[in-house]
């Protein structure tokens, strides 16, 4: 039987690849129609001697936490070098559903918090609420999630920071981006983070018709990404159940009758 549930759906995919990859194959299967035009880049940091010390002293860690799907691709990739055999002893935390399955890839099991994807939802599970003398560990890319970090070393916890991933905005000829959403008469524009956001609305202003653009769907995975949005302008935001594949899917169905 053939899958029309997002038959009304013209989608256009702004998450890195290969994600967006994912994403858009995903849609397609449910008769929607998608386009992708990556964003930002995602490219891993060097090793350096930091990073050595950090994944040499894992076992020290009571927690270690992985921000992204990124930080799992990048962070496991150097434990697994350093580690054959991962340390035991060692509570494993993911923020979002996304970046758990794609632990569970690595054979490990993660904790998340199942109703949200940012670090407040991560810090307010009962392991975090009391940090008095534990080490944790956070995995992450540059300038990423300091109030966590903030917010656990303020719980009495001593948290060090594992920077494995920097993220980069792609670059269009100007007028290349709103000019694609008019060719493909895109409804839905998909935003996985904030920093896509304001790249997002960075490229719209290079048209004339910035203000009916803005006035289209845009499918953002959390509150903070969403308040972000409605600072840079947009009319329409619709907040998803976390960024991964499913979670925006699930929304797209029910989305798909009003667009």
């Amino acid at each position: 039987m053939i899958d029309l549930s997002l038959q009304a759906m013209r989608v256009l995919v702004t998450r890195p690849r290969p994600q967006a990859e994912h994403l858009s194959d995903a849609i397609r299967e449910k008769g929607g129609f998608a386009i992708i035009v990556p964003l930002l880049e995602i490219l891993p940091l060097p090793e350096t001697q930091n990073i050595r010390d950090s994944i040499q002293s894992l076992d020290q860690y009571h927690k270690i936490i992985f921000i992204s799907v990124p930080a799992v691709e990048y962070g496991v990739k150097v434990i697994d070098a350093w580690w054959p055999q991962r340390p035991v002893g060692v509570d494993w935390y993911a923020i979002g559903e996304a970046t758990a399955n794609a632990l569970q890839q690595h054979d490990i099991v993660a904790y998340y918090h199942a109703d949200g994807i940012d670090s407040e939802a991560l810090a307010d599970l009962p392991d975090f609420r009391r940090l008095s003398g534990q080490r944790i560990l956070i995995i992450k890319g540059i300038s990423g999630r300091e109030k966590l970090h903030k917010t656990f070393s303020e719980r009495g916890a001593h948290v060090d920071d594992l920077v494995v991933y920097e993220r980069h905005s792609l670059e269009y000829p100007a007028g290349y981006l709103p000019q694609q959403l008019l060719d493909n008469r895109i409804n839905v524009i998909v935003a996985t983070s904030s920093q896509i956001v304001i790249h997002l609305q960075s490229l719209l202003n290079q048209s004339p018709d910035v203000d009916n653009l803005q006035q289209l769907m845009l499918l953002v995975p959390s509150l903070r990404v969403a308040d972000d949005a409605n600072t840079s302008g947009f009319s329409s935001i619709t907040v998803s159940r976390g960024a991964g594949t499913a979670a925006i899917l699930n929304t797209m169905i029910q989305l798909n009758d009003i667009v």
